[in-house]
């Protein structure tokens, strides 16, 4: 930080300078300095989108949703492939609660990345905004927490990776792998992972099991030369509205030796 200072006294009219004093002071949670040297950047060179993302940033950490936006879309016309522009405005849109609208941000950042979150279209789908923003935040990995002033506080839904495994107990990874589930009857139905824990696992499947159900998920890891077989039980079923794929929710089945393996992949 020391060298960027340097360099601001150095040559005062050099807009990365200060646009980097603005980031370290940011970083350190000087909100009140970098906010001054994000707007002498911004004056120096108006079309430095990186200094406008800054910017952007400040106001969002200040709750100020709508300077936020207008930074964040300043950064987007100068640099249309700045992802955290569009997630930006989805957390900014989120705290004013236009929910629809932080959707279709968050979706064009999902776009840029070449990431898929099917659980989170699904709600989309079904008009459960906040869930569907939750899994959307989830896939872009954004782990600041957003809180909703126009929510009562008993029903704040925490809108980070991390918060979300806080809740659930532990850690969940979006991992899609092919997989097979075979029943007792030895049926054999293909399903895919959406996401997985040390716990259990999200599938998406084309056969509808009852809650309850005992089975095994055949994964394509190899361990001791043999695939990881996870002993399961459903505990969540999603029929879908359209098309043929339901959700299952598997919860690993307790006091089993041959779920070490399975735990010992997803811990590493």
């Amino acid at each position: 930080s020391d060298l960027y200072k340097e360099a601001v006294h150095v040559s005062p009219y050099m807009a990365e300078a200060h646009a980097k004093v603005g980031e370290v002071y940011l970083r350190m949670g000087l909100h009140h300095e970098a906010l001054q040297a994000y707007r002498i950047a911004v004056r120096l060179n108006p079309k430095m989108a990186e200094a406008h993302l800054g910017l952007g940033k400040i106001y969002l950490s200040l709750q100020k949703a709508v300077p936020a936006v207008r930074e964040y879309q300043a950064a987007l016309a100068l640099n249309s492939q700045l992802v955290e522009g569009y997630t930006g405005i989805g957390d900014a849109l989120t705290l004013e609660g236009q929910y629809q609208e932080a959707l279709a941000a968050y979706q064009q950042a999902l776009g840029l990345t070449q990431t898929y979150s099917l659980l989170g279209e699904r709600y989309a789908s079904q008009e459960k905004y906040l869930e569907a923003i939750v899994e959307f935040r989830n896939a872009l990995h954004l782990v600041t927490e957003i809180q909703l002033p126009h929510t009562d506080a008993a029903t704040l839904i925490p809108l980070s990776k991390r918060s979300a495994d806080e809740r659930r107990g532990h850690e969940r990874f979006l991992i899609n792998m092919a997989v097979d589930v075979r029943e007792e009857s030895a049926t054999y139905s293909p399903a895919r992972t959406l996401n997985v824990s040390q716990e259990g696992l999200l599938l998406e499947t084309n056969r509808e099991l009852p809650i309850g159900t005992e089975v095994e998920i055949i994964t394509p890891l190899i361990e001791h030369d043999r695939k990881i077989v996870v002993p399961a039980k459903v505990v969540r079923l999603e029929k879908p509205e359209t098309g043929e794929h339901y959700l299952l929710g598997l919860e690993l089945l307790s006091g089993r030796a041959d779920t070490t393996e399975w735990r010992n992949f997803v811990s590493v």
